[in-house]
């Protein structure tokens, strides 16, 4: 890996941390105004409660019941919307990793190709130094045999033939 991938491989982490870091205050202070929204909505019901004790204490259980749905319902929504917003952020973070990741595998992946290339050309070499060695070799020696036909054949022998016959001619 290049020194410039690298370098951009920790720019854009330590500026996944920073959205992460981002993202966690964010779910920091949307759940933190969901729980105070809560209790001062409790503690409403309970000063309503305390306030006029009468009109609960009079109430039918259907009654109390519809009032109890009436004033959870804002509080459900309430939640919900934070739900929605708390993973909105989740996903934005997860798709930055995701990118962050997919880049960093087509690094791997383009670093891994160069390498099997010199990998490649460096068995390539090897055989080529091989096989001109090999036949420097059999230069050198003084019995290099032709195969014909399933025959060997001592090239010398044949080059004495040849010789011959050019001279009878």
């Amino acid at each position: 890996m290049s020194e410039n991938d690298y370098r951009l491989g920790v720019l854009k982490r330590s500026a996944s941390n920073m959205q992460e870091r981002k993202g966690d205050l964010l779910e920091t202070k949307i759940y933190g105004t969901c729980k105070v929204l809560s209790f001062i909505w409790a503690f409403c019901l309970i000063a309503y409660f305390l306030a006029r004790p009468s009109n609960f204490l009079r109430m039918w259980p259907h009654e109390f019941g519809s009032l109890l749905s009436g004033w959870a319902a804002p509080l459900a929504a309430l939640w919900v919307f934070a739900t929605v917003l708390l993973q909105r952020a989740q996903l934005k973070a997860q798709s930055l990793q995701m990118d962050q990741t997919s880049e960093e595998l087509r690094i791997s992946v383009e670093q891994l190709e160069r390498d099997a290339r010199a990998s490649r050309l460096t068995q390539l070499s090897k055989r080529m130094m091989h096989g001109a060695l090999r036949f420097a070799k059999a230069g050198e020696r003084a019995e290099v045999y032709l195969v014909k036909q399933g025959e060997q054949e001592r090239a010398a022998d044949r080059s004495e033939e040849h010789t011959s016959e050019l001279q009878s001619l």
